[in-house]
């Protein structure tokens, strides 16, 4: 699936019929948000309003930047991101000196400082490659 997505002239001299990877995988990830989206609507509030996800879709990108396209990566950062969020909801309910704002906020925050990092550390070590090459 990364072959095909990355490279698809390697992955087809490779014996790997690109335009059904490609097919498979674009039917596989829409069924996933269509689950997704189902699995926020109807677990959550019950029924649809506008503005259901609250611009979580660009945390899922900042997610997947931040695990570097690793399965493991992705699951880590999601897990992170969900329980700083799960840590503002309880915040909400417990009397707290700071106020729940910051804590709705904590999750983007931490995402944030994270991609930052993230792209840091993966500039540094592209300099590091072209100093090589060099």
């Amino acid at each position: 699936m990364r072959a095909v997505g990355s490279d698809p002239a390697a992955a087809a001299l490779r014996g790997v019929r690109t335009t059904r990877v490609g097919a498979d995988v674009l039917l596989i990830g829409g069924a996933l948000a269509g689950l997704a989206g189902a699995a926020i609507t109807v677990g959550s509030i019950g029924s649809f309003t506008p503005d259901i996800t609250a611009g979580r879709g660009y945390v899922v990108l900042a997610v997947v930047i931040m695990g570097r396209m690793r399965p493991v990566g992705i699951l880590l950062g999601a897990l992170l991101f969900a329980f700083l969020q799960s840590f503002a909801l309880l915040a909400q309910s417990t009397p707290l000196q700071l106020p729940s704002e910051l804590y709705q906020a904590l999750p983007y925050v931490v995402t944030l400082v994270v991609l930052v990092l993230t792209s840091r550390a993966q500039l540094r070590r592209s300099m590091r490659l072209r100093a090589r090459a060099a």
